[in-house]
């Protein structure tokens, strides 16, 4: 109805709540698991306002095109979520707008995600590089802990591939960069580096080092 009533609106105003509008829809077909109708809307709201120079639309288009490629993950269409997760970093890479980073640190850690289910584990290790490369310095909670995340989804992929020195060495940058901050967002992924290094240690049999 949004879109009916206002969808020929050229008041900038009336185009956030379009854009909106149709992100929530297909966030909630795809809660329904109608996929494929979902997947249309995404392409309608980057088709409607994929050039738009305002930041708050830019940041709509880079959400429907990182839910995009996670619907199609789910659908078992790698290849087009690793495009659509492509398409955001592509457009949007360069961007300075703080509101975009978060999506960019998205696209990447979930493509991260997709490679090791392909299991492409040198891709998904670069891909995951690439979030610490970019986001390693910003002060932003969200993105603070997204690089996190993205540092202990590296130890998990470097043991599965029995290096596990670097595995170690990953899971204690976590708690070196992050282990004082009081972020809640923050501590999950520390007690999980902390945890899998202790299971790593474990299975290395260096026993007195897992307890610790």
């Amino acid at each position: 109805a949004v879109v009916e009533r206002f969808g020929e609106s050229s008041e900038p105003a009336l185009h956030e709540q379009i854009a909106r509008a149709l992100f929530n829809k297909g966030y909630s077909l795809g809660e329904l698991g109608r996929s494929e109708e979902a997947l249309a809307v995404y392409d309608v709201v980057v088709e409607r306002f994929g050039e738009s120079p305002e930041p708050t639309l830019r940041e709509r288009v880079a959400g429907a095109l990182v839910n995009k490629g996670n619907r199609l993950g789910e659908l078992g269409r790698s290849e087009e979520a690793l495009a659509a997760y492509d398409a955001v970093v592509k457009r949007f890479g360069e961007s300075a707008e703080p509101t975009l980073h978060e999506q960019i640190a998205r696209a990447l850690f979930n493509k991260g995600n997709r490679l090791e289910t392909l299991g492409r584990s040198e891709e998904a290790l670069a891909v995951y590089d690439a979030v610490v490369e970019r986001f390693g310095e910003s002060p932003e909670p969200t993105l603070r802990a997204r690089v996190a995340r993205a540092l202990v989804n590296k130890g998990n992929r470097l043991g599965v591939l029995d290096r596990s020195e670097e595995a170690l060495a990953v899971y204690d940058a976590v708690v070196e960069r992050f282990g004082e901050s009081s972020e809640p967002a923050l501590h999950e992924p520390i007690s999980r580096a902390l945890f899998n290094k202790g299971n790593r240690l474990g299975e290395l049999g260096r026993s007195e080092e897992a307890l610790a």
